[in-house]
């Protein structure tokens, strides 16, 4: 049986599709579009992998031409812009990347440091997911910030935050569920 691929919709910048405005707040730049496309280019890659059941070791090169240093410069930068929209504290920010060392954290932060395992690498995945369904869900970027620390019936009462930290995929798969087949009034606020 044959997998499909997944659809691309969205505005077309230079020959491609550009991430929804929603969630961008306007015209993008080139770098922004380069971050966009190589992360997007990742999570289908690591999904790919995933339905295969062949998550290489981390140790392990893949072989799709994508330079893995950049891959992770990217994946780093746009995940602490993230935490920095969250206004995440430095452990919450520590147990979404899967609770690295202090000193390599402290070089990701840094912009530095070693490039980033494959594991990492999906749990930003996961992370970039989250916040760009809030956006287009909530097209108030402060009400889209806010979310991951109200209390919410759907986690029992706990925060998507707190959620995340648990199981950031079962975060990304909920909030999926609302974008795929939106309802203004189906998603939980509380």
């Amino acid at each position: 049986m044959q997998q499909q691929i997944p659809r691309i919709t969205g505005p077309i910048k230079e020959n491609g599709p550009t991430p929804d405005s929603a969630y961008l707040g306007g015209p993008i730049s080139d770098d922004q579009w380069l971050e966009y496309l190589s992360i997007q280019a990742y999570d289908f890659l690591m999904a790919i992998k995933i339905r295969s059941g062949h998550m290489p070791p981390e140790t392990e090169q893949p072989e799709t031409g994508i330079d893995n240093s950049e891959v992770s410069r990217i994946a780093l930068k746009t995940f602490f812009n993230i935490s920095d929209a969250w206004d995440l504290t430095e452990q919450e920010e520590k147990e979404l990347l899967g609770n690295p060392s202090p000193s390599l954290y402290q070089q990701w932060r840094a912009g530095n440091g070693p490039i980033v395992s494959q594991a990492t690498l999906v749990r930003i995945s996961y992370v970039l997911g989250i916040y760009k369904n809030l956006r287009i869900l909530y097209p108030d970027e402060s009400r889209a910030n806010a979310w991951i620390r109200k209390p919410n019936k759907a986690f029992a009462g706990a925060s998507g935050l707190e959620r995340m930290i648990q199981d950031l995929a079962s975060v990304r798969h909920y909030l999926d569920s609302f974008v795929d087949y939106p309802s203004p009034s189906a998603i939980s606020d509380s």
